[in-house]
């Protein structure tokens, strides 16, 4: 094992040693890292890179003779990302209100989420969220728990969570939150496939929809864009805009 993945390894032991303490109740229900920017909040529930694609990037050990033949290099991992909002998108208050009053103010956007979730992974996709957030104090401890939750009630598919907390490149729509996990892939040896990749937000510039964050992120990023009536196959509450469309760029 060498210096760099044994640096991995305890990097993540001491994160979840870390949150045990500041995060009680839901052990083992994910973990808050803390080697990001502060303005963007990274959590996980189960880590998808395993430590031989840690390893798998990095250059391989030069031929100890000049007969011997070089390494073949090692192949790198490709894979696709379900990228969400989460407010709106995968849950809302289950109170009825616009916004969450407590931790547990939270229900699935629609019963067919978590199936839907699964079904990336059984796909071999990634699920990211990626969440524009205004975060302080008590809502900010609560917001914490209540991710822990929904990585609690489905603990069997590994997510990663992003919230931009600052109007700074990370907000969407603005694309530093996308371009910080396409970094952190391919430092750990994975291509991303953008073709195959899709963002589903409810952001989406519709009659009645709050902004248009979501939908614009896409396009900047050249992604496909999918809102969740459209991904779930839900009727949109409101008169839908006559441009909503699948796919966006």
């Amino acid at each position: 094992m060498n210096n760099h993945t044994t640096s991995l390894i305890n990097k993540r032991i001491l994160e979840r040693v870390i949150n045990l303490f500041t995060m009680p109740g839901l052990p083992g229900a994910g973990v808050f890292c803390r080697d990001g920017p502060p303005s963007l909040l990274h959590f996980y529930n189960r880590d998808v890179f395993a430590d031989d694609d840690a390893a798998a990037s990095l250059p391989s050990p030069p031929p100890e003779s000049a007969s011997e033949p070089s390494p073949t290099p090692r192949r790198r991992n490709r894979v696709a990302l379900s990228l969400y909002d989460l407010d709106g998108t995968l849950i809302r208050p289950k109170s009825g209100y616009k916004f969450p009053r407590s931790a547990d103010d939270w229900m699935w956007w629609h019963r067919d989420v978590p199936k839907r979730l699964r079904a990336d992974v059984a796909a071999g996709r990634h699920v990211i969220v990626l969440s524009n957030q205004n975060l302080n104090g008590r809502v900010l401890r609560d917001w914490k728990e209540k991710i822990r939750m929904i990585a609690h009630e489905i603990d069997d598919v590994p997510i990663r969570v992003f919230a931009a907390l600052d109007r700074d490149k990370y907000r969407k729509p603005n694309i530093g939150m996308l371009e910080y996990v396409l970094r952190m892939y391919a430092e750990r040896g994975w291509d991303v496939d953008l073709r195959k990749t899709f963002f589903v937000g409810d952001a989406a510039g519709r009659a009645g929809d709050h902004c248009s964050d979501d939908r614009n992120m896409a396009h900047n990023a050249n992604l496909t864009f999918r809102t969740p009536e459209f991904h779930f196959n839900q009727p949109f509450p409101l008169p839908k805009a006559p441009d909503e469309v699948a796919a966006v760029g």
